[in-house]
């Protein structure tokens, strides 16, 4: 039996050959892009999976007393204490810091981060030369990246090199081993590597014993994964420890998460110094376009079905009359529809590896590998092809095997085309390419938006440098005055979009938390930051402290409760300061975040850390080679770090763009997909009222008219499927950019507006060219034929 379901199947897709080869194009580039969602969201949810404990490693965080926000830091010494408790085998803590690295007459600026000695007995990283042995606080573990970046084609292996080389407390250590650092579904990421007394707080060895200092990342290592919850519950005897040694930043309970989804809900973490995954709407987003596509070809090839069907009325007749049943003629045809989705499987896991390419090539932190000999991968395939036959084959098998035979030889019987449900269809696939569409369209404006938005700074006229201390500040200042095209300089600690801390106050006798930029007295004037009320900030006197600070428009509505700030008291670092006025809200960091309360305070020359001048867009160039070109000269063993403050707007674009060009191809697929489906309905519409179209132009019809006929119950679909497309892709589009942007241009009526009348104007073209094509037949042949 099954023999004879083959050969039939094989007779068949031979006669309908050209049938074969569309709706495998059209199944496989839909199946292709399924393949990459399916890899992305593995992708995504497989972070950190090569740890052989990774089962009993969990992250302690800190939920803060006062906002009740979680926290990736954790006061360091709770990773020693926590060994006390029954469940947990042993503690690590894993820091970073910014420092310059010096080897022979390089010099660059480079993050260390520094680990507990048991750091490899917890976590599992590939060894390429030497060993993970940093038991001696001289030793440095490297990444291969940093091997070949500082000894080029050298062994490593004993070579001295120079941390904190513009430092007083410089430390030379010595390469003891290499690292593979290609892994980039890794939470754990690290260039140089050492023991943690190597790490320096002010100027001085870290305490790791006071519980005032909080860790970037305490991990447990559990004796048995299911001790977290125990385990827990039992750190809240350290609760209290914390908030006796720390009382201006409470910790109100400790939370343990699993070392398994440390990366998914990183982007959601406060003080996070871990890798996180991809966002939700990167790994969502691509699984919603990917089944949109798929569906979208899957319609395609229910109605490209019943045409060829119309074709094999009488064999199914036939089949009828001798016995046959509707099941065996469903197995049929579900068996045909399954030959064409293996041949679709097969050509989509070919097209995966350019669509793969060019993703990855989309996202640079992206790292998809195709392999089809993974289980995981295989049972997907498997699951794809059932799932393609069933969606794409069941309704053509159920609806044309239920016909009669005796209407099938009165030569009455045509079907498909104008019925509800394929014009229901044909609306889906329009709906499906129109919030395509406008979701691309609304991300390229949003890109648009980032690069010319106005982030309440002047970011277009504004370069600095990182100057290390007041010293270097004031030297490279001298200096920089004589720059031609340099209009003003200054300085400052902290720097919009570049540089901030987090600090708690208290205002009317209440603890909150805010965002603090230390900044020169001249910051307003050099970043043309807008004062709204009250008085510009105050000149201080030598290094007395500042006596005045100022707010932004958030902190007003947060923290103001209806009453005028200005002249209220608060305080913070333990100094108290008058809130001297407030000033228009800035970008307090990136488009990635909302605008936070803000507190500008002055500080000393003593605390800077940036140089800032005024440069016109047009002469940054010049001008930054030139500083460049004095800052060698004055200081040839300290690396430049210059930046452009419009940078600070530059992933945003970068992510922005690349998410409307992503949006673009799937666009362009999907009413690629939408259209031919279009055609092949109206074709099958034709066909049926071919009698009644030659009919109507010997009595003397129009064009017109004729079109009019044949379209008109199309009008009504295409109008729903319009306002359902532009509602679906607005709803879409802000759900994705609001997981994504927390500032940004939001979805337009314009975009909108322009994604419907290029998608409609599309459709009214194809069915216009359909139409053209009906009208040059002539309709004597087509009365022959009936």
């Amino acid at each position: 039996m099954f023999r004879n379901y083959l050969s039939i199947t094989t007779r068949n897709l031979k006669r309908n050959f050209r049938y074969v080869i569309i709706n495998v194009l059209g199944l496989s580039i839909g199946i292709g892009f399924g393949i990459l969602a399916f890899l992305n969201y593995q992708y995504a949810h497989t972070f950190d999976n090569w740890h052989r404990n990774r089962a009993r490693i969990v992250r302690v965080e800190s939920v803060k007393a006062d906002n009740l926000t979680l926290y990736g830091t954790c006061p360091s010494p709770l990773a020693t204490d926590a060994q006390q408790i029954s469940g947990v085998e042993t503690g690590v803590r894993f820091e970073a810091r910014r420092a310059v690295v010096k080897y022979g007459d390089n010099t660059f600026n480079e993050v260390l981060h520094f680990a507990d000695l048991n750091f490899f007995r917890v976590f599992d990283f590939k060894i390429i030369k030497g060993s993970a042995d940093f038991s001696d606080p001289s030793s440095v573990l490297i990444s291969n990246e940093i091997a070949t970046k500082y000894f080029g084609s050298e062994n490593p292996i004993g070579k001295s090199i120079i941390v904190y080389a513009d430092q007083p407390f410089k430390k030379v250590l010595t390469v003891r081993g290499v690292i593979d650092s290609q892994q980039k579904q890794s939470s754990i990421r690290f260039d140089f590597l050492t023991h943690l007394s190597n790490q320096f707080d002010n100027n001085k060895p870290v305490d790791y014993t006071n519980w005032e200092y909080r860790a970037d990342a305490v991990f447990l290592l559990l004796k048995h994964a299911s001790d977290r919850t125990a385990v827990e519950a039992s750190l809240a005897n350290f609760v209290a420890r914390q908030q006796s040694a720390d009382p201006d930043w409470k910790i109100s309970r400790f939370v343990v998460e699993p070392f398994a989804t440390v990366a998914l809900s990183g982007r959601s973490l406060r003080n996070n110094s871990l890798y996180p995954s991809l966002p939700a709407a990167a790994v969502w987003g691509t699984v919603a376009m990917a089944i949109m596509i798929l569906l979208t070809a899957a319609l395609n090839f229910a109605n490209m079905t019943i045409a060829v069907c119309n074709g094999r009325l009488r064999e199914i007749g036939v089949r009828k009359v001798l016995g046959g049943t509707q099941s065996q003629l469903v197995v049929q045809l579900l068996t045909e529809s399954s030959v064409i989705c293996t041949l679709s499987i097969l050509l989509g896991m070919i097209l995966a590896y350019p669509i793969v390419i060019w993703y990855n090539h989309m996202w640079s932190y992206l790292e998809l590998t195709i392999d089809y000999t993974q289980p995981t991968v295989l049972a997907f395939l498997l699951g794809l092809l059932i799932f393609v036959t069933l969606l794409a084959g069941s309704y053509p098998a159920f609806y044309v095997s239920a016909f009669r035979p005796t209407h099938i030889f009165r030569g009455a019987l045509r079907f498909g085309g104008s019925g509800l449900f394929s014009r229901i269809m044909m609306g889906i696939q329009i709906a499906i390419s129109l919030t395509a569409v406008v979701t691309g369209l609304s991300f390229e404006r949003n890109a648009e938006f980032n690069r010319t938005a106005n982030v309440g700074y002047d970011r277009q006229n504004v370069i600095g440098a990182y100057v290390y201390d007041e010293s270097t500040w004031q030297v490279f200042k001298t200096a920089a005055q004589s720059i031609p095209n340099i209009e003003a300089v200054g300085g400052t600690q902290n720097l919009p979009g570049f540089s901030y801390s987090m600090t708690n106050f208290n205002l009317n006798s209440e603890s909150h938390e805010s965002m603090l930029y230390n900044v020169g007295d001249d910051f307003l004037r050099m970043l043309q930051i807008e004062l709204r009320d009250g008085q510009p900030l105050l000149p201080l006197q030598g290094d007395q402290p500042a006596q005045t600070v100022l707010v932004n428009e958030t902190f007003l509505r947060e923290f103001g409760e209806g009453k005028p700030l200005i002249g209220q008291s608060i305080r913070l670092d333990s100094t108290t300061y008058q809130i001297g006025g407030v000033v228009r809200d800035f970008m307090t960091n990136t488009p990635f975040r909302p605008i936070s309360s803000a507190i500008i305070r002055p500080v000393p020359p003593s605390r800077f850390v940036y140089f800032i001048a005024r440069v016109k867009a047009e002469h940054q160039k010049q001008v930054f080679a030139e500083l460049e070109k004095t800052w060698k000269r004055l200081f040839p063993y300290k690396p430049f770090d210059g930046v452009y403050l419009n940078n600070a707007l530059a992933e945003a674009e970068s992510v922005s763009t690349s998410i409307a060009e992503t949006m673009g191809v799937f666009s362009l697929v999907t009413v690629l997909l939408a259209i031919s489906g279009l055609f092949s309905l109206i074709s099958l519409n034709v066909l049926k009222r071919m009698r009644e179209v030659a009919v109507r132009r010997v009595l003397g019809a129009t064009g017109a008219q004729v079109g009019w006929v044949l379209h008109k119950n199309y009008l009504w679909i295409l109008a729903i499927a319009t306002l359902v497309g532009c509602s679906l892709g607005y709803y879409m589009a802000i759900m994705i950019m609001n997981s994504v942007f927390k500032i940004n241009n939001g979805v337009s009526a314009v975009a909108i507006i322009l994604s419907a009348i290029a998608v409609l104007t599309i459709a009214f073209s194809t069915i216009l060219l359909k139409l053209w094509q009906t009208l040059k037949l002539n309709p004597v042949d087509a009365l022959k034929a009936e």
